[in-house]
Parts: structure tokens; C-alpha cells; sequence
């Protein structure tokens, strides 16, 4: 808005109140700088305890002791509306009483010293008689005003000085900025302003234009941004409606496919059993009774199948159920942050707009008092705009585990590796990789020790070279190794956990990075607490932190403190974890044992305990765990036997039985994960010291 910008040009909308629709009557403002009838806002409070929200933007805001009164007057809305009001005045010709004469006149001219309206002859008199000389440069000649003209910056010049609160037969003088910028007189520099900080008001109000500029320069940057996220927001939601509609395809094509398959085999065994029982009327009585045992299996085997067609069934209107469920979570969550940024917006808009009108004004007395005001409102205005929903991407994904395929076909690790490459910046920078998983984009994220001091964070592709590498010093009461965990959120993110007891969000693009002391997150944290594992479960949007308190910590992905579970009694350690269905699969490795345990209980309930390697007669224990699409659970184990270290890696069905048995030539590997590749899913192995990373692919 150009300081030439008549007031007629001005939005009806923005000298309405909100709440009752209409001008505003004794404008009062928020911190937030949205404003309403001083009697609208009152009724507001009254249902209100110490706090009320703005009803445009939601922000909260303290209700003064003083209630409705301990809000600022907009006055400078209040100068606006009293020249709105004297336009239409003037444009409707309104007879009103003359200030001059008393009398009934049409008015042609208002005097802002005698705030009220003059007839023809009264105003010649302002103009000429000496008595009121002073009244000519506040005067306002009506008659000769063209609504084209009339501007803010003009208006603003008629105004009177402000008078000195104390003394007001004089007019302010000067401001004191220990006191909010009060307008006070020379008088007050001896009394009660003595040894307060003084301004002269013309510098004072061009230093306040001048940082409330800067500011609205500022904002303007992301306007572009913040008009753009709700298109953004808008695109995240059909795509998670296109996802959710091709995710109950692919559950359908699955059901169908094995339905179809278990259908067939029914009615093999149908047919198979039809046939022995004509061959029971053909044969002799002594081979009566074999055919009848094969009948029963076969009557056993085709009530299996019933059984596993119910069973697939159920599974498929689980997950077709979970699918909704998921889908309206992530809906709401969608909505809240369209909310959010429509009340930004309109905060925006209105800082826009008001900021605008108070610049071009010029008013000095006006700006000196309320500009700061203004312009500390602009702070968490700038923090609102700036803020990033990192989540918002995640939002559009959703998936829950598929029925296992037919155990009788099961993925098998290929015997020989696909391919061995050394990583960039690990071994050659002393490095070691305690942890590994995979992003949703295809590269691969390594963390562990970069020194006594340092943790590292390396993204690499599969052929090892690395993207970017950041050090992360550690907490310098931690007495042990920076040692640093990580698992995958959906595309771009990682959560990752470094003890004592970081907890945070890395993202592979840019390196940027979000942390939290855990400490300051959870409800309780026991003294020497450590953090010693993290996994997530994308199915719930939830990061799950493994603590050396034997408590798993469940946070969401705003690193939000959502519950703590209690593990069983057997566990001794939680160094490693996955998310298997509906439980977690806990490494511990100093218990040496594998447990599969229930996550969706305070008190999480032991469920199996995955069998050790019965091989080469060595104690074997776990370093890490992962599990592949499929719903197949990979345990990496290590064992010393006869003084040389082992490795194997140990594949379990979705009913925890040994599938196959994977031996490793590099005794260094630390660290298993599976990639999801154009040639299929693969299963990558990363050694601790050495930095090699090995590629085996999963062949069904």
C-alpha cells in the first residue's frame, strides 16, 4: 500500500470487527494484533480463565488483571474510523451541530484541536480571528477534500500533539522509554520521569519505522512459501488417497492370489478324495483300512485349507481395516496442519495490512507508543512462518503388513554376495559403524563412533561412495563412547539415538538436523538412564528408543513423548530392535537371546524366544536385527569359537521357526538391513571397523 493510498481503496473487511460484523466501536488488540469491539471482546473473556485464544488466529494470549481495559486501544483504527466517519459526513452533506455557533448547519470543515465539526462561517472565523490562530493547521476544509486524496499521511499531519498524562493543559514534548514510550512534557523530565531514559519523539518514531520495516521485509521473504503450503498440503492429501486406493488394490491382488491358490488345492483334495472313496468300493477289505487313513488325512488337510481361507480372509479385512484406520489418522493430522497454516496466514495478512496503514501514516506520536508493540508481535509471527512440518511428507504413505507368502516358498540369502565395496570416510578416518538402515529414496545411512569424542552420521549409495558425513560431539558428562543408533522413517528421514541420551531426526538431503535431550522429552527418566537402540514403527508413525533402563520409550514423529514400555523381567539388555507385526524383536545382547515381545501394552508381554544357532558348539549372541517385506526376521549372531570370532546370519518365518542359515566369511560385520532395489529386495551387511559393505540378494 503506497503512503498515496486514499482510505476509500482500503478493504471494507478491514475495519470490521469479526466477531459482531460490523465497524468497530473502542477497538481493542491482541498481542497477536488482531482486533475487536472493545464490548465483543468482552464477552469473550467472560467464559475465559487467565487465558483466551484469538478467535481469527487461535493464538493464545494472557487476559490482563484489569480484563477487557488492560487491552491496548487500536488508536490508530480508532484515528482511521473517525476519518471514514468524516468523509461519508461530508459526502452525505449531514446536518450537525456546529461547534462554533451551536447552530443546525451543514458542516464544511472539522478542526482536530476542537475535535468537532464547523459550519461555513465558523470556519472562516478558525481561519482568520487570532484567538484561534493555533486551529488553522488542524483544520480540515471539507468542502474542497477529494475522497481521491485523502490519505493517511495527510490525516495524520491534522492530528493534535498528544497532552502530558500529568500535566495536561501541556502538550508531550518528548518520550520516555522507560516507561513504554509515554508521551510526556518538559515538566516531567524534574518529577516523575527523572533519570529515565529519554527520546526525542521524531527520532524515536523513524528508529521504530525502521525495525518494524526491516521486519515486514523479513516476512515478505516467505510469503512465497506460506501461500504455497496449503497447495502443498492439498497434494499431500489426494496422494495419500491415491496410495491408500492402491494399497487396497495390492491387498485384494494378494488375498486373491492365495485364495485362489488354496482353492485350487481344495479342490484337489477334494477330488483326490472322491476318488479314494470309489477305489474303497473296488478294493478288496484288507486295503480298506490304508485308503481310509489317506481319506482322513486328506478330510485333515481340506479342513486346514478351510482353516487358512478363513484365516487369509480375516487377514485381508484386518488389514483393509488398519488401512482406514491410518488413513484417518493421517487425515487428521493433515487437517491440523492446513489449520495451522490458514491461522498463520490470516495472522500474515493482518500484520501486513495493519503494518502497512501505521507506516505510511507517519503519525510520530502514534508510532513511538505502538510500533514496539507491533514489531515484537512480529517475532513468533516470523517462528510460525519459518516453521517446517517435515512430517507432512511422511503423511501421504501408507502401508500394513501383508499375510506371509506360502511358507513352502520360502526367500533364501544367495550364497555368494553381490557385490563388496569399501565405504568412503570410514576405515580411512579411524571410523566405526555401530548401526544401519536404509532411506525411502534408496540410499543407505551408517552411524557409530568418529572418536572418543565425536559420533558420525554417513549417507552413502550402494556402490559406498559417500553423499555427506557430519560429526556430532558428545555430551562431555558422558564418561563412555559416543556410540550412535539409526533406523528409517518414510523417504528422507532417519531417526537416530546417541547416548547418553540424544535423540533426533536426520534428513539425507541436506544433512539437516533436528535434536531433543530425551531427558526433557519422556514423562520419567531414571538417573544413569542411557539410550541404547532405536527402531520405528511406520504402521503407528512412532519412533521406539531401547533404554538401558530395560524401558522402551515410544515417541511420535515430532519426537513427542507418547508412552513407555515396560519390558519382561528375562531381558537384560536392549542393544538392537525391530518392529515384526504387532511386537518387537529385541537383541539382548548381553542376556545373548532373542525375544519377540508385544508393543501395544505398558507391561509388554514375552511372546517367544527366537532359537540360538546350534552350530559349531559356540555361544552364539546377537549384534543386530531387520526385517524384510516379506515379514522374515534376519538375527546377525556372533560367537567366539576356538578363539576365533564367527558370524552367521539366521533367517525366521512369521511363526518363528528357523528357515535357513546364512555363514559369513568377514568375522568384522556389525550390522545388517534389507534395500529395496530395481533387481528386488536386497540384504545389505556392514562390517563395525574395516568399512565394508556387502550386497546379498533374497532369491525366493
Amino acid at each position: 500500500m503506497a503512503s498515496s493510498t486514499p482510505l476509500k481503496d482500503m478493504e471494507e473487511k478491514f475495519f470490521q470487527c469479526s466477531i459482531c460484523l460490523e465497524e468497530f466501536k473502542e477497538p481493542k488488540q491482541l498481542p497477536c494484533l488482531h482486533r475487536y469491539c472493545r464490548d465483543c471482546l468482552e464477552i469473550i473473556i467472560q467464559t475465559k480463565v487467565d487465558t483466551m485464544e484469538c478467535p481469527l488466529c487461535k493464538t493464545k494470549c494472557n487476559i490482563p488483571e484489569e480484563g477487557v481495559n488492560g487491552f491496548k486501544t487500536d488508536f490508530h483504527m480508532k484515528s482511521m474510523l473517525q476519518f471514514i466517519q468524516l468523509q461519508k459526513s461530508f459526502e452525505d452533506e449531514d446536518i450537525r451541530d456546529c461547534i462554533g455557533c451551536s447552530k443546525k448547519l451543514k458542516i464544511t470543515a472539522y478542526c482536530f484541536k476542537c475535535n468537532d465539526f464547523l459550519c461555513e462561517e465558523c470556519f472562516q472565523f478558525h481561519l482568520t480571528n487570532k484567538m484561534v490562530s493555533d486551529h488553522e493547521q488542524h483544520t480540515l476544509d471539507l468542502k474542497h477534500v477529494d475522497t481521491e486524496n485523502l490519505t493517511l499521511a495527510k490525516l495524520a499531519s491534522l492530528t493534535e500533539d498528544p497532552r502530558c498524562k500529568d500535566h495536561p493543559k501541556n502538550l508531550a514534548q518528548l518520550c520516555c522509554g522507560s516507561c513504554g514510550n509515554l508521551p510526556i512534557c518538559v515538566a516531567c523530565t524534574f518529577g516523575t520521569h527523572k533519570d529515565h531514559v529519554l527520546h526525542e519523539v521524531t527520532k524515536l518514531a523513524k528508529s521504530e519505522r525502521e525495525r518494524l520495516t526491516a521486519k515486514l521485509v523479513e516476512l515478505k521473504t516467505y510469503k512465497e512459501k506460506l501461500y504455497e503450503f496449503p497447495r502443498k498440503v492439498e497434494n499431500v492429501r489426494q496422494l495419500l488417497k491415491v496410495n491408500l486406493y492402491e494399497e487396497k488394490k495390492s491387498i485384494q491382488f494378494h488375498y486373491d492370489q492365495q485364495s485362489n491358490k488354496l482353492k485350487n488345492q481344495q479342490k484337489e483334495s477334494q477330488n483326490e478324495l472322491e476318488s479314494k472313496k470309489n477305489e474303497i468300493e473296488k478294493r478288496k477289505e484288507n486295503e480298506e483300512r490304508q485308503l481310509r487313513l489317506d481319506m482322513e488325512e486328506e478330510i485333515r488337510q481340506d479342513k486346514e485349507t478351510q482353516e487358512e481361507l478363513r484365516r487369509l480372509d480375516n487377514s485381508s479385512q484386518n488389514q483393509t481395516a488398519a488401512l482406514d484406520t491410518l488413513c484417518e489418522q493421517n487425515e487428521n493430522l493433515i487437517q491440523e496442519i492446513a489449520d495451522y497454516y490458514e491461522h498463520v496466514i490470516k495472522r500474515y495478512e493482518n500484520f501486513s495490512a495493519s503494518t502497512s496503514t501505521i507506516l505510511f501514516s507517519k503519525n510520530d506520536w502514534t508510532d513511538a507508543q505502538f510500533l514496539p508493540d507491533i514489531t515484537a508481535a512480529s517475532d513468533p509471527l516470523i517462528e510460525d512462518v519459518k516453521k517446517e512440518f517435515s512430517e507432512l511428507e511422511f503423511l501421504s504413505e501408507i502401508k500394513v503388513f501383508r499375510t506371509p507368502k506360502d511358507t513352502s516358498n520360502n526367500t533364501t540369502i544367495t550364497e555368494h554376495e553381490d557385490s563388496v565395496v569399501d565405504i568412503q570416510g570410514i576405515r580411512s578416518k579411524g571410523r566405526w559403524i555401530s548401526s544401519m538402515t536404509k532411506t525411502g529414496d534408496g540410499r543407505i545411512l551408517l552411524t557409530g563412533k568418529a572418536s572418543n569424542l565425536h559420533s558420525h552420521i554417513t549417507v552413502i549409495n550402494r556402490n559406498g561412495e559417500k553423499i555427506r558425513q557430519h560429526k556430532f560431539k558428545k555430551d562431555k558428562s558422558f564418561k563412555d563412547h559416543p556410540y550412535r543408533y539409526c533406523a528409517s522413517l518414510p523417504l528422507y528421514k532417519v531417526a537416530t539415538v546417541c547416548r547418553p541420551t540424544e535423540v533426533g531426526i536426520y534428513d539425507v538431503r541436506d544433512g539437516s538436523y533436528v535434536s531433543k535431550d530425551i531427558r526433557e522429552v519422556v514423562n520419567i527418566w531414571p538417573e544413569g538412564n542411557s539410550v541404547l537402540s532405536v527402531t520405528t514403527d511406520v504402521y503407528n508413525n512412532h519412533i521406539l528408543v531401547g533404554s538401558s533402563s530395560m524401558e522402551v520409550y515410544e515417541l511420535d514423529w515430532h519426537l513427542n513423548f507418547v508412552r513407555t514400555i515396560r519390558l519382561p523381567d528375562d531381558i537384560t539388555s536392549v542393544r538392537e530392535m525391530s518392529v515384526h507385526n504387532d511386537n518387537i524383536v529385541i537383541c539382548d545382547r548381553d542376556g545373548r537371546r532373542v525375544y519377540i515381545v508385544t508393543k501395544n501394552q505398558l507391561e509388554a508381554k514375552l511372546v517367544y524366544e527366537l532359537n540360538k544357532p546350534n552350530v559349531d558348539e559356540g555361544d552364539w549372541g546377537p549384534l543386530c536385527t531387520c526385517v524384510d517385506n516379506d515379514g522374515v526376521i534376519y538375527i546377525l549372531w556372533s560367537a567366539d569359537v576356538s578363539g576365533n570370532n564367527r558370524r552367521i546370519i539366521i533367517q525366521y518365518g512369521q511363526d518363528y521357526r528357523q528357515l535357513a542359515t546364512k555363514r559369513l566369511d568377514d568375522s568384522n560385520a556389525r550390522c545388517i538391513t534389507t534395500l529395496e532395489t530395481g533387481e528386488g529386495e536386497k540384504l545389505l551387511v556392514a562390517t563395525g571397523q574395516t568399512g565394508l559393505l556387502y550386497t546379498f540378494g533374497l532369491v525366493s
